[in-house]
């Protein structure tokens, strides 16, 4: 194998990560006119979201796995030409079309699980966790550029009488395209042979079925307690934030009725707290804090975020900014 240059590698990972994240902030602020027209919006929306995670809760393991066996590069241009095929399902504004982009979206999502490895296998053993925290950060400044381009777009599409998805769609498309060119760039980080000799793709889908995973996680229930404590408690906070799903349709369809513009700005206020938290965090607290005690107190705050979108959020603008501001 060449010798790698583990600079140049992990910038070319985090650029991909970059353009991936610019993509999804790009379309979610015109996500709302997919189910706009229908009866019970909210439920549709609902429905896509659903169908998102689920194929990529069956998916990204699968990623994963093909990752650790034919390599990280063919993993990343799977990912790519997914996100391509996605956006081209968005252009035709249809709640048919709608849902299947979120099912083809999610089976080809699960990019930030091969990021991380990526970046593990190229970066020196004392600079994993600071590398692997960057990669966090890195993702919140594409969902940071993403809506911003997405606010700059509409405004154009706004002045030259430009339908307002369409045009995101479009410029989408533009980064997919890099993405694709960017990620048959990248070369091959997974040091070594596959020990396991050739593996079919079958064999995979099995070996990361969520079957397989729920096994092995009763497995460290019984010979790792503590390890299978830090899992089940990593996959409940998951499920706690998965209000985020619901975010676009929220502040779409709540009494402050936000437009296309005020979504992609408050998707940019977001994204902008993101990069400055998260790298604030793993820069300068994550070293100096107990980790238990800080859990405790984010998912007490957490608790009570929740319950003010929920009073508060959907009534007011300047509430919305507030509380998403405590919740970052």
């Amino acid at each position: 194998m060449p010798q790698l240059n583990p600079r140049k590698i992990i910038s070319l990972v985090f650029a991909i990560l970059v353009i991936d994240g610019i993509i999804g902030g790009l379309v979610f602020p015109v996500f709302p006119d997919f189910v706009r027209g229908r009866s019970h919006p909210e439920l549709w929306f609902g429905l896509g979201s659903f169908l998102f995670a689920v194929l990529q809760l069956l998916f990204a393991p699968v990623l994963g796995r093909l990752s650790d066996q034919k390599g990280r590069s063919p993993v990343f241009r799977l990912a790519a030409v997914g996100t391509t095929l996605a956006m081209l399902l968005l252009l035709p504004v249809t709640l048919p079309l709608f849902l299947v982009n979120r099912v083809s979206d999610g089976a080809t999502n699960g990019l930030y699980a091969v990021v991380k490895s990526a970046v593990v296998d190229v970066s020196a053993p004392e600079d994993v966790q600071k590398n692997v925290g960057l990669s966090l950060s890195i993702s919140y400044l594409g969902f940071l550029i993403g809506p911003g381009i997405a606010y700059f777009v509409l405004r154009l599409a706004s002045a030259l009488e430009w339908d307002d998805t369409r045009s995101l769609v479009f410029t989408g498309l533009g980064f997919a395209a890099l993405n694709v060119a960017l990620s048959i760039l990248l070369p091959e980080t997974r040091r070594g042979d596959n020990p396991h000799g050739r593996v079919e793709l079958l064999q995979i889908c099995r070996e990361a079925s969520p079957v397989r995973l729920a096994h092995q996680l009763l497995t460290l229930r019984r010979t790792r307690p503590r390890l299978f404590g830090v899992l089940a408690l990593q996959s409940l906070v998951t499920l706690s934030i998965g209000y985020y799903n619901y975010f676009v349709i929220f502040a779409a369809e709540s009494p402050i009725k936000l437009d296309s513009q005020g979504i992609a700005l408050i998707f940019l206020y977001f994204a902008l707290l993101g990069v400055v938290a998260n790298t604030f965090f793993f820069a300068k607290v994550l070293s100096r804090v107990p980790a238990l005690p800080t859990i405790r107190v984010m998912l007490f705050i957490g608790t009570f975020v929740v319950l003010a979108y929920g009073i508060w959020g959907g009534h007011s603008v300047v509430a919305l900014y507030a509380i998403l501001t405590v919740d970052m």
